[in-house]
């Protein structure tokens, strides 16, 4: 009955029904599929409407931005019918912390589960349906304090990537307070100190490698990615002013051990804003 309609009056259908609908009305036969590839603004709108990067849709065409959709609507599996079985595990009367747990891009089998509340990442391998814990992530603490689990993420090079909140709860004349990542938590605000912590996997003696932001003391950490050769992304929201949101990429290089903290390697951080919004 579509293909009854003047090929106008099929675009504006075409425009007007959901992405999944769209996909799948282009595949269900060479006529629509020749409408639909060739629409470009309803493809244009389509492609606005899916998760992904947008390039300059201007130097594509049609053909190409039809391709594009398609590419991304498989990504996001519209229209996919498919069927999983679901195993549910718990822990205890713990609550697992989805914002801060995350899957190994390198090895989908591993992932690093936190539990609200906590302040330990537990790293667990998924096999046959069944979790097998690896190692548990002791949390970062230049000196007695509370530290609260933000996000965790992995990079390509066998290293988990822990942001965490920092609070000191001694006195800054105590044991330890002369260490720079103690007088810089003593310094910031009421919030805490921001710090990310790389622990390796491979290799669980290492020393871990530590960095803080004291440019961002007034901003919160929104998600965090990372890749390999020490290269991470930090999205930031400004704590007052939410509109003010800005994506930092960073570059750690390392520097020698402390000998007041062995164990650790401090990390000189170089970064450039990768996107301001």
């Amino acid at each position: 009955m579509l293909l009854h309609l003047p090929p106008e009056l099929i675009q504006l259908v075409l425009q007007h029904c959901s992405t999944p609908a769209f996909v799948e009305a282009s595949f269900s036969c060479r006529a629509l599929y020749e409408i639909a590839s060739n629409c470009r603004e309803p493809i244009l709108h389509h492609l606005r409407q899916t998760p992904g990067l947008e390039p300059d849709f201007q130097l594509l065409t049609s053909k190409q931005l039809f391709r594009l959709l398609i590419q991304r609507a498989f990504q996001q599996l519209y229209g996919a019918q498919f069927h999983a079985d679901c195993t549910t595990f718990k822990f205890d009367s713990h609550i697992i912390d989805v914002k801060a747990s995350s899957f190994s891009k390198s090895d989908n089998t591993i992932i690093a589960l936190t539990k609200r509340g906590h302040d330990t990442v537990s790293l667990f391998r998924v096999h046959e349906g069944n979790l097998r814990c690896i190692t548990h992530l002791q949390p970062f603490r230049p000196q007695p304090g509370v530290v609260e689990v933000l996000r965790t993420t992995f990079d390509n090079a066998n290293g988990v990537y822990v942001l965490q909140r920092f609070t000191p709860i001694v006195d800054g004349n105590g044991p330890g307070a002369g260490h720079p990542f103690v007088r810089q938590a003593f310094q910031t605000s009421p919030r805490g100190e921001i710090y990310l912590v790389r622990y390796p996997i491979q290799a669980p003696n290492d020393p871990i490698q530590v960095c803080n932001f004291p440019d961002h003391t007034e901003f919160e950490p929104l998600a965090l990615a990372a890749t390999q050769g020490d290269t991470f992304a930090i999205s930031w929201q400004h704590v007052r002013e939410e509109n003010e949101t800005e994506v930092v990429l960073y570059n750690a290089q390392a520097q020698s051990s402390s000998n007041d903290m062995p164990g650790v390697t401090g990390l000189f951080v170089h970064f450039f804003p990768a996107l301001m919004i």
